[in-house]
């Protein structure tokens, strides 16, 4: 194993292929590169924060055991196609990087289970993400994606997905096939209405949709049995939803909105002011 992890004082010269046993290198106060390892130094994680690295290396492909990767780095702009061959990988954590695309390879990763990449540069959402079978969580929270594609409903396992702070103005059809959803959060978009079809999510607990430019609500919202959880706070409903009356809800924000009169209570949960609801 080389001494030094980066040349010098070059952070772009990280060499991965001779990381073995390991655990934390300490650049910095805030820089550091972090590795978990197994009984027989195998990399299972591999965490990169503010080491100012432009790029992940094509010899990441090199940590055939790898599990994890996490990186919060500005400074990153590039990942290599090579991460389609960590043939092990589970997750992917990239935080407020210069990221803007995903590389088409990802789609080979049939074990990834948890893909994160937010507050990057994304304009599109990657339809190669919907190739990953086994996907459980998805967030691309703070990007500046405008849709979601029709592909989505190929993400049967998906159990939850955030993609708040972006500029989507509608939703597909599609997205209401993904049985397996009891989690989704689409805050701080441009939303004016919501498929009519959304009530056949039907593990849906919890749904967010603060902060958008929503007036009414789909009937087939009161097929939801399981949903416990719902934010429509700073839309423009200009009056209370009569179909929230038929949900078992333990928590409901309308605060933000066009009107002032709301029921005292629903059947699961009591009004205690400035439009929410808790049971």
């Amino acid at each position: 194993m080389s001494e030094r992890i980066f040349k010098g004082k070059d952070r772009a010269g990280i060499s991965l292929e001779e990381l073995d046993t390991i655990e934390e290198i300490e650049i910095g106060a805030k820089e550091k590169v972090f590795l978990i390892v197994n009984k027989e130094n195998k990399i299972l994680e591999l965490e990169i924060k503010n080491c100012g690295i432009t790029h992940i290396p094509k010899s990441v492909q090199n940590l055939k055991y790898l599990k994890s990767i996490i990186i919060d780095d500005k400074s990153l702009k590039f990942f290599p196609n090579s991460i389609g061959n960590l043939s092990t990988l589970e997750e992917i954590v990239i935080f407020a990087s210069s990221i803007n695309l995903i590389p088409n390879t990802i789609n080979k990763l049939y074990t990834l289970k948890h893909l994160r990449v937010a507050d990057s540069y994304i304009k599109e959402f990657p339809k190669q993400i919907c190739q990953i079978v086994n996907l459980r969580t998805l967030s691309l929270n703070s990007n500046q994606i405008t849709n979601i594609p029709e592909c989505i409903y190929e993400l049967s396992k998906l159990e939850n997905f955030f993609i708040n702070n972006n500029k989507i103005s509608s939703l597909p059809g599609s997205i209401c096939t993904l049985e397996n959803l009891q989690q989704l959060s689409i805050e701080n978009n441009l939303l004016t209405k919501l498929p009519s079809n959304i009530g056949d999510l039907k593990n849906l607990q919890s749904l967010k949709l603060g902060h958008n430019k929503l007036e009414s609500l789909p009937e087939s919202f009161q097929n939801f049995k399981w949903l416990a959880g719902l934010n429509l706070n700073n839309n423009r409903f200009k009056e209370f939803p009569e179909v929230l009356k038929k949900l078992n809800l333990y928590e409901l924000d309308l605060s933000g909105n066009l009107f002032k009169n709301f029921p005292k209570s629903l059947p699961k949960a009591k009004y205690i002011g400035n439009g929410r609801y808790i049971g």
